[in-house]
């Protein structure tokens, strides 16, 4: 990827690359090797002050992914030279796992940037959980994944939780923590880590509730923890209602994330 920079005012190169979101590293990086940083479309060898209406380039070059790729499908939601969105289906781990390691969508992923011949590795914006469907970001380098770690992500869910809120909208806040050290079910608890979940009655339907549910926090399984804990399990949940029949028998759906990415100034919202 390549990110070119109009100098407005006089400044050194460090500077620049501080205001616009390099991490330390990558900035060590790139002004001892010099050679992915170009003034005036000349390689950079010395230190410079640049001036008022230099351009400053920078080459940034990432390294493809070392997933095993997994030729099917993904379907793309939106792509540019930053990100790639994808919407991802239903039962399928975002990334490999001891458990399901032969498909997840990130080796889809991996397979589609290696069939496109797009140079990028693996950055996940917005990890969701294998029963979780819904809208997945992928950064195509580092340095686009590491400046969004700093900004805020607007995150929004659908679902459907058993019984009618008294409180139309709300907040939960409490802390989730693992039952067991290798189980998979999680629970409310003080030693746990912060969560906080906000939710909004959307619809009202034979006794159930459809919900818009944001977070401030991204724990594992944190909607259908917190809206167990409140008394309104998912339906269909089994493994936080006691009441349903069938695991995997629930409907909770990435359908909206939105950020300001500070690289190139742009705002990206997607909605499904």
């Amino acid at each position: 990827m390549i990110l070119t920079y109009e100098i407005d005012t006089p400044t050194d190169i460090k500077s620049v690359l501080v205001k616009k979101g390099f991490s330390n590293n990558l900035i060590s990086a790139l002004l001892l090797e010099k050679k992915n940083i170009f003034i005036n479309g000349k390689k950079y060898t010395t230190d410079y002050l640049l001036n008022k209406g230099d351009n400053l380039r920078i080459v940034l070059e990432d390294q493809p992914s070392s997933l095993i790729p997994v030729e099917k499908d993904i379907k793309i939601v939106f792509e540019d030279e930053f990100f790639l969105v994808v919407n991802k289906e239903k039962g399928l781990t975002t990334i490999p796992s001891k458990r399901h390691y032969s498909d997840s969508l990130a080796g889809r992923v991996a397979y589609y940037y290696q069939k496109n011949k797009i140079c990028a590795g693996i950055h996940i914006l917005n990890r969701l959980d294998k029963e979780t469907a819904g809208l997945v970001v992928f950064a195509k380098n580092g340095y686009t994944h590491y400046a969004l770690s700093k900004e805020k992500i607007t995150k929004k869910y659908r679902c459907t939780a058993t019984g009618i809120f008294e409180k139309k909208q709300g907040e939960i806040n409490a802390n989730i923590k693992r039952e067991s050290i290798n189980g998979v079910k999680r629970i409310v608890d003080k030693s746990g880590q912060s969560a906080i979940t906000v939710y909004k009655v959307v619809g009202e339907r034979d006794g159930d509730s459809q919900l818009s549910v944001s977070l401030k926090t991204g724990r594992t399984h944190q909607i259908r923890v917190h809206l167990s804990y409140i008394g309104h399990p998912l339906k269909g949940d089994a493994l936080y209602n006691e009441n349903a029949k069938d695991y995997n028998d629930f409907d909770l759906t990435s359908y909206h994330i939105s950020f300001y990415c500070p690289i190139n100034g742009e705002n990206y919202s997607f909605t499904i």
